[in-house]
């Protein structure tokens, strides 16, 4: 398993020899990919002057320490869902979805119900983030995003310069395939399943239907799910 990334978060500011408290800002959103594996923590690195995810996409698995989008989206009004298909469908073993070892199944997930629109729509940003990991937070089987050559086989450690050309795309650890800050409802991706003897994999996913150009976490929408996979055979 690789090394998880270490995220830190300043909750409130303490001034005056009377300890009066302050509510700090919203945090801004991650507008571009760079945001994902900025650090978390000190100085601003770029001309935005936001703090990073620290290597946190949002899922809500153990890698990620269970931190999720509606963490920092809060007050989300759950109106948003996501339709998550897959090719070829997963077997059924009893009452659970069941995958083949060595795999490879495409993935198109489709936000229902959007509706977190800022006036101007150049700058609508919903995102999109998935992991596929087993009970102890092991990131199990490979990620290809549909943007070219892209994948977890061949991990580039840093975000593109230019906006890739496809909706999905992994980078950094690729312990997670990340939606393409577009104005877009709908991600493509594959996820190839370990081998033999892996056992009970959970996909973590999360999205957000934003609706200020990301200059906010608040005022945006979110919705957050799991799916549980039996090892098939």
């Amino acid at each position: 398993m690789k090394a998880r990334p270490f995220i830190a978060a300043t909750l409130v500011v303490v001034i005056n020899a009377g300890a009066t408290l302050i509510s700090p800002p919203p945090a801004k959103a991650f507008s571009h990919l760079f945001f994902w594996h900025q650090a978390s923590a000190g100085p601003s690195t770029n001309s935005q002057n936001r703090a990073g995810g620290g290597g946190i996409y949002g899922t809500g698995g153990p890698f990620e320490f269970g931190i999720r989008c509606a963490d920092c989206h809060i007050q989300a009004e759950g109106l948003v869902t996501l339709d998550v298909s897959v090719s070829p469908p997963f077997q059924m073993v009893g009452n659970d979805e069941a995958y083949l070892p060595n795999t490879a199944y495409d993935f198109t997930v489709t936000m229902l119900g959007e509706h977190k629109f800022p006036p101007n729509v150049a700058c609508n940003t919903n995102i999109f983030a998935a992991t596929f990991e087993d009970a102890g937070g092991n990131i199990m089987g490979a990620l290809q995003s549909d943007s070219p050559n892209n994948s977890s086989a061949n991990c580039p450690a840093n975000a593109p310069s230019t906006k890739p050309s496809g909706s999905t795309f992994v980078y950094g650890d690729c312990h997670g395939i990340l939606g393409i800050d577009k104005n877009i409802d709908q991600w493509t991706f594959r996820w190839t399943s370990p081998g033999p003897g892996a056992g009970d994999v959970t996909m973590w996913y999360g999205a957000v239907d934003g609706d200020r150009c990301s200059e906010s976490s608040l005022g945006d929408d979110v919705v957050q799910g799991s799916r549980f996979l039996v090892e098939g055979s």
